[in-house]
């Protein structure tokens, strides 16, 4: 499989499928997943964009899953504005208002 960004856990899967399907955690085993850019640069994301698709033992049988997700930004200018800025000031800065 391709490469896994590191800002994501194998926990962090498992705790999203089982919230997801409404079962128990432990009924989620994360077996393998690969991680995309889920956004090209210079889309005015705030956040990392990031595309997840991989396998899971779910209740015993072998299921594929896929999500998009929101993660920190590696570039310090963006980790830093996300930090010192307030969850509405951030929504204005990205809808352009």
């Amino acid at each position: 499989m391709a490469e896994k960004d590191e800002r994501l856990k194998d926990y962090m899967l498992q705790k999203a499928l089982a919230k997801d399907l409404k079962i128990e955690e432990s009924e989620v085993e994360v077996v393998d997943w690969e991680s995309y850019a889920g956004a090209n640069p210079g889309e005015n994301f705030a956040t990392d964009m990031v595309a997840v698709k991989g396998k899971a033992k779910i209740k015993g049988g072998l299921k594929d899953f896929s999500y998009m997700t929101k993660v920190a930004p590696l570039g310090e200018f963006r980790a830093n504005m996300i930090k010192n800025v307030s969850p509405t000031e951030t929504k204005l800065i990205n809808s352009g208002s």
